[in-house]
């Protein structure tokens, strides 16, 4: 595997992107060689700008012969190999004392093997942040996804939810 990446900074600009690639012929899974799917590409790229009274968050990825791994296909298996693309964008607010988040997000995938899988996923999610000390704060998030699979013909829709509430401390 492979990776190169790059950020950059300038005032309240920070940009990131990182381009990475697995060479399939070298790996061995369960007894399985991999050598025989295309080897998967990934370009990511995302930044963040603070614009005082909020900072955006966006970012975006691009993948080629990607390894999916959809629930709704093939009882949880890899479902073929994937070309397509994810966008996000999100946005932190100082409120309370802490900060308030949402993010939207959407991915399109179409499968390039003969199983012939179309995937596109929705999420939104809601969330706060509130600083204990320099090193801890506590969070709390709410979350919803909508993932629409076809194959052969067949559209199936599976709707999540999630509520999270944690603790992160730095050492």
């Amino acid at each position: 595997q492979y990776a190169l990446g790059a950020t950059f900074a300038a005032g309240d600009l920070y940009l990131a992107g990182i381009v990475t690639q697995t060479n399939k012929q070298s790996v061995n899974y369960e007894g399985k060689s991999l050598g025989e799917q295309d080897d998967p590409l990934t370009v990511s790229l995302g930044g963040n700008y603070n614009f005082g009274v909020a900072k955006l968050y966006v970012a975006t990825q691009y993948f080629k012969d990607s390894d999916l791994c959809v629930e709704q296909i093939d009882d949880k298996q890899n479902a073929g190999q994937f070309d397509g693309f994810g966008l996000s964008v999100g946005a932190g607010v100082p409120a309370f004392g802490g900060t308030a988040k949402v993010l939207v997000g959407y991915m399109d995938a179409e499968d390039q093997t003969t199983t012939a899988n179309d995937v596109q996923r929705y999420t939104f999610s809601v969330g706060y942040e509130y600083p204990l000390s320099k090193r801890t704060f506590v969070y709390t998030a709410a979350g919803y996804t909508q993932v629409k699979t076809e194959k052969a013909g067949v559209e199936t829709k599976t709707k999540t939810s999630e509520v999270m509430l944690g603790m992160v401390h730095k050492f």
